[in-house]
């Protein structure tokens, strides 16, 4: 799940305590399982993945000749 910039940390902290409680629910879980593995973090570990995603892709697009649009 993510937010857009700027949202309030108190309003991203409460959302990250909602869906980590849920995500460790058996019905969640089961629910979700056939068509996801859910995951759960801080904000601050998603922000580096996602950080470190955006790069390693802008890579493969660089060597690829992809250009963004």
């Amino acid at each position: 799940m993510v937010a857009p910039a700027g949202t309030p940390r108190g309003a991203i902290d409460t959302l990250n305590r909602a869906m980590t409680a849920y995500l460790a629910r058996p019905e969640a879980a089961e629910k979700l399982a056939a068509a996801m593995r859910p995951l759960t973090s801080t904000p601050e570990e998603l922000a580096r993945f996602i950080i470190s995603e955006r790069a390693k892709w802008a890579e493969v697009a660089a060597a690829a000749g992809i250009e963004p649009q």
